[in-house]
């Protein structure tokens, strides 16, 4: 009976981006006797999050802009009662997300509300503080993407540390097509063009590092920045910036390393579809890359902020082909184990259960536990 749950899936981002791609693979993988709900603002943003689950539902519900939005607030509410759903998956991404939201939805009968932490943004402000750490409260299940982010998250709601759960991103899985080698080793980025993923330190260590060439696929508020930075240290003729595509297999198919000199991270999906797409990865030493990229086995870690650290690890890859090789097997390897979309699922699945108990007496979930019972 615990199978036939409705789980509705809470994506309030006008864009599609990690957070939502990772709620994409959580609904592709939940049994199938589950039934799923996307419910948001967004319809192509639900639309892409179902579309690999075929009897995934859709409802649209306004925009909610801030905590004084009743009127969408009220609108959810009401939309939430007409679900009838058991779990209410909310997806985050930052901290001080969806707070209005949470707290409405814990006011809806027998409803269990579920967060998904993705990002280590922590609220700005005190009163946004304190609004999380009465928002968290309401929860029948609190999860984190990686154990650096859910420390932070602990720390910033005073919550004990087994109350937020760990489950890590997963993806896949990935046809792994065979190319032939080239005399030249590409190295190359998939991630939004902001300051948070260091692309900047990535452009001062290819000034150190004379032979290594660099492909970056994104878009972002960065872009500007970083062309003007490449050319000034000379480095314009060995750094492409592609834009954004959709066919981001075709990119990884392209290179032989991933890079990413991140500042800080929760659990970048970008790198674990590069380990699936069996490519050894160079990554900075923060957060939940080090959760991630085992140094020495899938790949290595450098200091952050740190582009001759960076440098000589680009160095030392673009070098050694038997390196790359071993470093490509056990990134595959580590990835299907440990970061698929299965066991991903699974994990949610039964997160759900959990969550589900009967929270309030009586109701719907009141009567179908004593059913059960009877």
């Amino acid at each position: 009976m615990r199978d036939t749950l409705h789980v509705a899936v809470y994506v309030a981002s006008p864009g599609f981006y990690g957070a939502e791609q990772v709620a994409r693979g959580i609904v592709s993988g939940l049994p199938d006797a589950m039934r799923v709900t996307l419910i948001g603002p967004y319809v192509d943003v639900l639309a892409r999050v179902a579309e690999q689950r075929s009897s995934a539902t859709v409802t649209v519900v306004p925009q909610v802009r801030n905590k004084r939005d009743w009127r969408s607030l009220l609108a959810l509410r009401r939309a939430l009662r007409a679900l009838e759903a058991d779990i209410l998956h909310v997806n985050l991404t930052d901290m001080a997300a969806c707070l209005p939201e949470i707290v409405v939805a814990a006011t809806v009968r027998d409803l269990s509300v579920v967060a998904l932490e993705h990002h280590p943004h922590a609220p700005s402000s005190r009163l946004q503080r304190l609004a999380k750490r009465a928002s968290v409260r309401l929860l029948q299940g609190h999860v984190a993407v990686s154990h650096a982010l859910a420390r932070e998250v602990i720390a910033v709601t005073g919550e004990k540390a087994s109350s937020v759960r760990v489950i890590p991103n997963g993806f896949g899985p990935v046809e792994i097509a065979g190319t032939a080698e080239s005399e030249i080793v590409r190295f190359g980025v998939a991630c939004r063009l902001e300051r948070e993923k260091g692309l900047d330190v990535l452009v001062d260590a290819l000034a150190l590092a004379e032979r290594v060439q660099v492909d970056i696929v994104g878009t972002g508020t960065e872009l500007v920045n970083l062309e003007a930075q490449s050319r000034a240290v000379g480095v314009a003729d060995r750094v492409r910036f592609l834009g954004w595509t959709d066919d981001v297999d075709a990119f990884y198919r392209s290179i032989d390393v991933y890079v990413l000199p991140s500042r800080s991270e929760a659990m970048p999906l970008s790198v674990i579809e590069a380990m699936h797409h069996g490519l050894p990865v160079v990554a900075a030493e923060v957060g939940g890359l080090t959760e991630l990229v085992e140094h020495g086995v899938t790949g290595l870690l450098v200091q952050p902020e740190n582009p001759a650290a960076l440098a000589v690890a680009l160095e030392v890859l673009r070098a050694d082909p038997q390196r790359r090789r071993q470093f490509a097997e056990n990134a595959l390897d580590r990835a299907r184990s440990a970061f698929s979309i299965e066991l991903m699922a699974s994990r949610y699945a039964e997160l759900y259960r959990d969550a589900a108990h009967p929270v309030r007496s009586g109701g719907r979930r009141g009567a179908r536990q004593s059913a059960r019972r009877a």
